[in-house]
């Protein structure tokens, strides 16, 4: 009878033994959990989708107009400024050389009179934030920054995308005090993902209106920002964006931002692509392909070399006659490029391309439980998440910014 006790004493200290180190190592299991099965899925064979083999006649007139046109992307984009007062720059999100790109455009920006942006990356309401942390001249205020970042969305922590207020609080803490500073509004809206019960939601319209916010018009909201904000009052502006509210001409995706604006404006904006996969066939869910069936990336690895960056208009180009009939964009028999952007900047090769930098502790003891409320997933909101700790909650987006597991069937 005895020796059943301390059997039965064992077995139940043991059970809570194991229950008590699962609750105080979760994260450390779930992170683990989460790096294998990174590890796993870079470790997996892969078919790399090959670039196509240019004709003399389509090599020759690429080269012919690149000799002639192309130039250095930041003196591209001051270039197009002659001619336009808003320019929409569009990225595909979290590709790191993109925002290194955009933090050594700033002060270029200013030097050349242009002395405003527009940030998707940021609140509408948050502008004023934005105006104290870049304009005080005593130092850089991380915390404020971040606290930008985590407005908009407690899952975009990124350090390079915080550090964009970073280059211009470098830039405006050098100016004279009488000088005119750099400035960056935010023209994003607010959410509120915690309405989201369900991932159905996310097609239920009186649902998706509670997680705007009000905002019945997403699009329209940003577009107005820009308006208010820049064209009437006469300021020329970058807006830096995803590539999808970039749109001023395409619109296979409906009226995006840069359309209304458009419809404003007329030709005084345009949008720049920066060069980036496009999705498959079946959306966003289908594995990427190269932009205009590879023929960009495949021009730059004969006439040049895969690192050579550089900005082109390509309307009335050769390069605006390259067509796509592989991506999601493309709606019908084929797509020319002059149909999806105006302008276009190569920065690197997809195989040199890393994710931005996510920073510790961007989520931490004192904000997690509003971030734990704020992911876009219920299920796993009230599921495992649940009962996760900020570290684990970071390494989500860590799992969004692996560019390299994303990018790594293109040369």
């Amino acid at each position: 009878m005895k020796l059943v006790k301390k059997i039965t004493l064992w077995f139940f200290t043991s059970i809570l033994v194991i229950v008590l180190l699962a609750i105080i190592f979760r994260n450390e299991i779930v992170i683990k959990i989460m790096s294998m099965e990174k590890s796993a899925q870079m470790k997996k064979p892969i078919s790399m989708l090959e670039l196509p083999t240019l004709d003399d006649s389509t090599y020759n007139a690429l080269a012919e107009d690149f000799n002639k046109y192309a130039c250095d992307p930041f003196e591209y984009i001051i270039s197009e400024f002659n001619d336009h007062d808003i320019i929409f720059l569009g990225e595909n999100h979290r590709i790191r050389h993109d925002l290194l790109f955009l933090h050594e455009l700033i002060p270029v920006l200013y030097e050349n009179g242009i002395r405003n942006m527009g940030f998707e990356f940021a609140l509408e309401k948050d502008s004023l934030l934005i105006k104290e942390v870049i304009n005080n001249k005593d130092s850089f205020n991380q915390e404020k920054a971040n606290q930008i970042l985590f407005n908009l969305i407690p899952y975009w922590g990124y350090k390079e995308y915080v550090d964009v207020f970073r280059s211009a609080w470098e830039l405006n803490r050098n100016l004279p005090d009488t000088a005119e500073k750099f400035m960056i509004y935010g023209i994003m809206h607010d959410y509120d993902f915690s309405q989201m019960k369900t991932r159905s939601d996310e097609y239920n319209d009186e649902v998706m209106l509670k997680v705007r916010k009000g905002v019945a018009d997403p699009e329209g909201f940003m577009a107005n920002s820009i308006i208010n904000t820049f064209v009437e009052n006469n300021r020329k502006a970058l807006i830096y964006c995803g590539i999808h509210h970039a749109f001023t001409g395409y619109k296979g995706h409906g009226n995006r931002v840069g359309v209304i604006v458009k419809d404003k404006i007329g030709d005084k904006t345009m949008t720049i692509a920066l060069h980036y996969p496009w999705s498959g066939k079946k959306g966003f869910s289908d594995k990427s392909v190269y932009p205009v069936n590879g023929y960009i990336d495949a021009f730059i690895r004969e006439h040049k070399s895969k690192e050579f960056a550089f900005g082109i208009n390509i309307n009335n180009t050769s390069f605006g006659n390259l067509i796509d009939t592989t991506s999601y964009y493309n709606k019908g028999d084929y797509m020319k490029l002059s149909s999806f952007c105006d302008g276009y900047i190569y920065l690197n090769s997809f195989s040199k391309a890393k994710g931005v930098t996510v920073q510790k502790d961007f989520i931490n003891r004192s904000n997690f439980k509003y971030a734990k409320s704020q992911l876009p997933n219920p299920e796993l909101r009230e599921g495992i998440f649940r009962f996760m700790g900020p570290r684990a909650l970071n390494q989500i987006a860590g799992m969004d910014a692996d560019i390299e597991y994303r990018f790594r069937h293109l040369y």
